[in-house]
């Protein structure tokens, strides 16, 4: 963002972080985690207010007790990052077409911060971990066009991005998986997207992909 970063920017991309972390088991995510990486560091005392705000308006279950600032999303934070997304002048709208604008991270919750010699950096718990290139554009070509085809094969020929967004961590979906470039995320596969784009398998908008018939 071109702007500094506002509380209620701040309390909207936590949401929208939450919304992306949740695997649908209540698990609790550390909000000051989330804090940490973002490209413009934000007051220590944010994300204690943003849960409580998130909190009281039924978009989180937070644990508040003892100081603790982690948070799982609810159904209606769920419903409130979907209906912002289809937003174009809302945060969480923003966030979700650019991450890089705002933090690079993984599915898994830990970040992977790319710095100017396209190192990406793993960070989890606040902490740096280990260090590792960024996926080569034949191993994200290979993974999307996997993760596309599987979508092919199931009847489906649009996929909103943040539904896109959640597949891109499933080993599942995926042979030929090397584990040092992985979980992938959305903003490190921006290479091998604009190469199938380029040949014409998926095309993009702000909100969904379309894919294409491969066959011409």
């Amino acid at each position: 963002m071109a702007e500094r970063l506002r509380f209620t920017d701040f309390v909207d991309i936590v949401l929208a972080r939450l919304y992306e972390l949740d695997n649908g088991e209540g698990e609790f995510r550390d909000t000051r985690e989330i804090a940490a990486q973002l490209k413009e560091s934000v007051p220590d005392w944010w994300p204690d207010e943003a849960v409580k705000v998130l909190n009281d308006r039924g978009y989180v279950d937070a644990a508040l007790a003892f100081g603790s600032a982690e948070a799982v999303i609810t159904g209606a934070g769920r419903i409130a990052v979907e209906e912002q997304e289809r937003d174009r002048s809302s945060t969480i709208h923003e966030y979700i077409a650019h991450p890089a604008n705002f933090v690079l991270v993984t599915g898994s919750g830990n970040q992977v911060v790319v710095d100017s010699q396209g190192v990406a950096q793993t960070l989890g718990g606040g902490q740096a971990r280990s260090s590792a290139p960024l996926p080569p554009i034949e191993y994200q070509v290979s993974a999307l066009t996997q993760i596309f085809e599987h979508l092919r094969r199931s009847g489906v020929l649009r996929v909103r991005r943040e539904e896109f967004m959640r597949l891109l961590p499933q080993l599942t979906l995926r042979d030929g998986v090397n584990p040092i470039f992985e979980p992938l995320s959305f903003p490190v596969v921006q290479e091998g997207l604009a190469e199938l784009q380029a040949n014409g398998l998926v095309e993009a908008t702000d909100d969904e992909f379309l894919l294409t018939n491969p066959s011409g």
